[in-house]
């Protein structure tokens, strides 16, 4: 999808260092970017989360200058609990 549409997806620092390994098998790696406040919260047309109220809450403070885009979230502590029982 990232090859055929040109899509960026913008991840914070952390979340980049946490799935290093994973990202290496990106194709087109270059369409990663870590995500910067200043630089980037004009850009943002979609945000997707994966966890929980906290995490939307931390999204948001992000947006300080501008409307919320529109937020599809994935709520990690219900795929958890499904996964344990």
């Amino acid at each position: 999808m990232l090859e055929e549409y040109g899509h960026l997806i913008y991840l914070e620092a952390a979340t980049i260092v946490e799935m290093k390994t994973q990202l290496e098998s990106v194709a087109n790696r270059e369409n990663i970017i870590e995500f910067d406040t200043v630089k980037h919260e004009m850009e943002i047309e979609l945000l997707i989360t994966v966890g929980g109220d906290g995490t939307i809450l931390w999204t948001v403070n992000y947006f300080q200058h501008r409307a919320m885009p529109p937020m599809f979230t994935i709520d990690r502590v219900d795929y958890e609990m499904e996964m344990i029982g």
